[in-house]
């Protein structure tokens, strides 16, 4: 059974989720939170935005401390759930990330890289050069023409403190994805995002919050809230941020409206957080005149009865691991990111499926060869046969004679005399496929299958048929690029010369 180790490190506490089962059916085998230690040095240190995301000296000793009590809780939780060394998901609170989205017109894959970081530099305050950079494209099948394009960053020094952290409790990080994405990832899986509906997506702690506007696999913005605690704070959300709160969700679907023209407008908003506080958003957010949804992480989630509430961006991360799409965005360093491994591993799969199929098609050329030498065999023998011709034979039987062994010479012949061989079909396959794509099966059939739209002397036709895989970060891509083989492959002149269509 599939099973996904998800560690989510906030702005007030340290989750660890491990899920079982599949993406549809998750079920909930472990947790464990502990709360992050009160002091503001770390924290300012990996914020990527506003006054308090200050650059102090890279191993001071405040930054050292909190780090080392950072590290002494999730070693705590760690050793409750039993874990020593693991792969796992980490996602890291969205004020550490900077989130862009915006649209391009719609390019060639192997362009995207270079167009889309000139572009995104409009957008960043920050030198691209300075951050840990990931992007994903999404392109509408109603609009082709243009790219939708989510833009991630964060700082190379926050992504060294992070990494600081795994490696001193001896976890492999998989990835490093936003907070919003996993939340988007949670509410995609429970129902509570309908396709094609944009939602607004509220997820609180204790001093700050997050408002995202989403639709789909699309994060249309991501805006941070932020109340710094004073010595007069209680226990709970303070009212300056709930107010705030309702004051920049106004104003984030206010530019999300002007921004992102004729896009769906918001629907509902949906709250994430402490019973408490979802109860006290839900009264205070009826001025915007949108209804307002509590945030249920456990709605199709088996044995989450006795979880905590405020476990949804770590669910929401773990169930990444039971998802079968293509992976998503990753912020760890590229050198570290394990998608090379992954592809890797992909190709070795793929390889040996290829050595099978090739042994699969070695023995069916075998039988192939066979059945073709025995009714060679019995066609030489029926011409032994036929040469004694009986003298009462009448000239309507000699006709049919001559008539069948013409069709039957007729059908050796372009067999024969095919214009591609089967190994030069192969060859040519191979060198037509694109980048990222792997031919999985290939094979010349049913050489002798009668074609009932096919009148004639020669009734026969030949079948190639084709099986492979094209890989990349988003399904349109896929599509467009088997596609394009495809069309490739018609216009071939080697499969011209062969195949009727």
């Amino acid at each position: 059974m599939a099973s996904s180790l998800a560690i989510y490190i906030g702005t007030e506490n340290v989750d660890i989720v491990s899920l079982s089962g599949s993406f549809q059916h998750p079920n909930l085998a472990s947790f464990a939170r502990a709360k992050l230690p009160q002091q503001g040095s770390w924290r300012e240190q990996v914020r990527v935005e506003g006054p308090q995301a200050t650059e102090t000296t890279p191993h001071s000793p405040t930054e050292s401390n909190d780090q080392e009590a950072i590290s002494r809780s999730i070693q705590a939780i760690l050793a409750k759930l039993g874990v020593s060394s693991q792969q796992i998901y980490a996602a890291i609170a969205s004020e550490s990330v900077v989130i862009r989205c915006f649209q391009m017109p719609s390019i060639p894959s192997h362009e995207r890289r270079m167009a889309i970081a000139f572009e995104a530099k409009k957008y960043l305050p920050f030198k691209l050069e300075e951050l840990v950079t990931d992007y994903q494209v999404i392109i509408r099948r109603s609009d082709p023409s243009l790219m939708r394009v989510m833009f991630f960053g964060v700082k190379k020094s926050s992504v060294a403190i992070y990494s600081s952290l795994f490696q001193s409790n001896k976890l492999i990080p998989l990835c490093v994805e936003p907070a919003p994405l996993s939340l988007m990832r949670l509410v995609r899986q429970n129902g509570q995002l309908p396709a094609s509906q944009v939602v607004a997506i509220l997820s609180m702690e204790h001093d700050s919050a997050t408002i995202s506007i989403a639709r789909d696999d699309l994060l249309y913005l991501s805006r941070n809230v932020t109340i710094l605690p004073t010595s007069e704070s209680v226990e709970g959300t303070p009212s300056e941020l709930l107010e705030a709160l309702l004051n920049e969700t106004r104003v984030s679907i206010d530019y999300y409206r002007r921004r992102f023209l004729g896009e769906p407008t918001v629907s509902k908003i949906l709250v994430f957080g402490k019973p408490e506080d979802q109860t006290r958003i839900k009264e205070l957010f009826g001025t915007l005149e949108l209804p307002v949804e509590i945030g249920d992480p456990y709605k199709k989630l088996t044995g989450g009865k006795m979880a905590p509430p405020g476990l949804g961006v770590a669910i929401g991360l773990a169930l990444r691991g039971l998802d079968n799409r293509p992976a998503g965005i990753n912020l760890l360093p590229p050198e570290q990111r394990r998608t090379s491994h992954d592809l890797l591993k992909l190709l070795a799969l793929q390889t040996t499926a290829a050595v099978i199929a090739l042994a699969i098609w070695y023995s069916f050329s075998v039988a192939d060869l066979k059945n073709f030498e025995q009714k060679l065999a019995l066609l030489r023998s029926q011409q032994i046969r036929d040469a004694q011709i009986q003298p009462n034979a009448t000239l309507q039987q000699l006709k049919e004679l001559r008539s069948q062994r013409a069709r039957e010479k007729q059908f050796l012949n372009s067999f024969s005399n095919a214009p591609a061989t089967p190994s030069s079909l192969l060859v040519e396959l191979a060198r037509l496929l694109p980048p990222e794509s792997w031919l999985q099966y290939a094979m010349l059939k049913n050489v002798t299958e009668l074609d009932p739209q096919k009148a004639g002397p020669n009734p026969y036709r030949l079948l190639f048929r084709i099986i492979g895989d094209a890989y990349a970060n988003n399904r349109e891509v896929e599509l467009e690029k088997v596609n394009q083989f495809l069309a490739t492959v018609q216009d071939n002149p080697v499969f011209k010369s062969s195949f009727a269509k």
